[in-house]
């Protein structure tokens, strides 16, 4: 038993031992031989979810943008080896240069389930933004769509998408039942939100996404997007850091770099 137990340790799945005293000790045996299969299943699926991971990682963008007039920067850190956040970066060369995609999502639930949903949330509205360009409302009814289709009442998906231009130094936003992203003005330091009344993607089939603005942006002002990993993250002592903190987070290193800003929160 003390050698089996020694081999399993080692990872050495194979390890039995053959008892047959027909008492407890034997009853030990067994159920030492029932660990080897068991800890091989969860060494393999650990190698799944590993491998998932990094294919997700993938998905995700590995370098800012460079859009003209713009200080760019975002990421993403899952609390599991998977998750259903995700944000994406989209050149929108069919509408010519100086136009770029802005995508931020969460996926309802956590693990592989939710990261599937999101590898396939994101591939859908890379080709529709491809497709449709400047028609945000277009690109969210097809994207809802096809998210209606593929997942169950259970599976939903809140989403920001702005385009921004390099040229106007305007935004265009649509959203689908995500918070509101935050716009710091540098003149008066207000904050507004940029909301929008759409429901989150893949519940209702014939849903009509609206689009909002464009707004125009000045030199210092600062556009934050976020998921709800932020302001629901809980200290040592349960506490929530909440809105109020990550506004005032912001607000407090407004006209730094966009890098600084994201590593501060």
């Amino acid at each position: 038993l003390a050698e089996a137990a020694k081999a399993l340790a080692a990872g050495e799945f194979d390890a039995h031992v053959d008892i047959h005293t027909r008492d407890e000790l034997q009853a030990l045996g067994e159920a030492v031989n029932q660990i080897g299969p068991r800890l091989r299943e969860r060494d393999r699926m650990k190698r799944s979810l590993a491998l998932a991971h990094e294919i997700q990682q993938d998905l995700l963008p590995q370098t800012p943008p460079r859009l003209p007039g713009f200080d760019i920067a975002g990421g993403s850190v899952y609390c599991d080896e998977t998750g259903g956040d995700y944000f994406d970066y989209i050149e929108l060369l069919e509408l010519g240069p100086g136009r770029m995609g802005i995508a931020l999502a969460d996926v309802s639930g956590h693990g592989v389930g939710a990261a599937l949903l999101m590898a396939s949330a994101r591939g859908v509205l890379r080709t529709q933004a491809g497709l449709y360009g400047e028609d945000l409302s277009r690109v969210f009814n097809v994207l809802n769509r096809h998210l209606v289709r593929d997942t169950g009442p259970e599976r939903f998906v809140t989403m920001f998408y702005g385009v921004l231009d390099a040229d106007t130094k305007e935004l265009r936003w649509t959203s689908g039942g995500h918070d509101p992203a935050l716009w710091l003005r540098r003149k008066g330091g207000e904050i507004k939100e940029l909301a929008s009344e759409g429901i989150p993607l893949g519940v209702l089939d014939d849903f009509n996404y609206g689009q909002s603005g464009p707004v125009r942006l000045e030199s210092g002002d600062m556009v934050v997007i976020g998921t709800d990993g932020i302001w629901e993250a809980r200290s040592e002592k349960d506490e929530f850091f909440g809105k109020g903190r990550f506004r005032e987070l912001l607000a407090r290193n407004q006209g730094r770099t966009a890098k600084e800003v994201y590593d501060a929160v």
